[in-house]
């Protein structure tokens, strides 16, 4: 089957609402890129102007994985075709199947295919160029290194190995205005400094620090 709901990998207009900006909604001024992966820009809030540079991998993941894990946009599923079977022994097949109805919740559809495999009928439509059994043996990864995970953690580590597969890459060229919507709807995170594994996603520098190392402020 095949769902009507939107998927959550375009980068699309949000209003910004961070935390730190409690007053006047900053203003955005895409400049451009730096190696077709550092976006440029002018914010202009309360506090004055900044140069912004943000890398634009780990913002569409902070993107996608705010949208995936709180449930702001629930991915399309498409069909494999061929299902696909994936081989992973009965044990780690048995640490996985509590969790199959958080990852059909995602756009993963699987079921146990006999004692010690998987078949994947469905991916997120964002990923359906992907190899699902490199996305199920990384999640298992993940799960032998916590140990014993509950759910939610389990649905964390999914969706930000899932935001991480599907965020723009970098040295991907990006137009304009869609480098400029990426901006906005990380300006509109909740968390907008880090990607979900902790990585810093932009550099701050403003119009007092550039004038101090240019010698026109002591």
């Amino acid at each position: 089957r095949v769902s009507q709901r939107s998927p959550p990998c375009s980068v699309q207009p949000r209003a910004a609402s961070v935390a730190e900006w409690t007053g006047q909604v900053p203003e955005v001024r895409y400049i451009g890129a730096f190696e077709r992966t550092y976006l440029l820009a002018e914010i202009v809030g309360e506090a004055g102007p900044e140069l912004w540079i943000v890398d634009q991998h780990v913002a569409h993941e902070r993107v996608l994985f705010e949208r995936l894990f709180m449930r702001h946009h629930a991915p399309a599923i498409q069909p494999l075709m061929p299902s696909q079977v994936v081989q992973m022994g009965p044990e780690a097949l048995a640490r996985l199947t509590p969790f199959l109805s958080e990852l059909e919740a995602a756009g993963v559809e699987a079921e146990p295919f006999g004692g010690d495999a998987l078949v994947v009928r469905g991916l997120p439509d964002f990923l359906i160029d992907r190899d699902p059994q490199a996305l199920l043996e990384d999640l298992l990864a993940r799960l032998e290194r916590e140990g014993r995970v509950d759910l939610d953690t389990f649905r964390r580590d999914l969706n930000a190995e899932l935001a991480c597969r599907a965020a723009i890459k970098k040295h991907h060229a990006l137009p304009p205005d869609l480098a400029l919507r990426l901006i906005q709807d990380l300006l509109a995170c909740e968390v907008p400094n880090t990607c979900p594994h902790g990585r810093p996603i932009l550099k701050k520098l403003s119009l007092d620090d550039l004038e101090r190392s240019f010698g026109r402020k002591m």
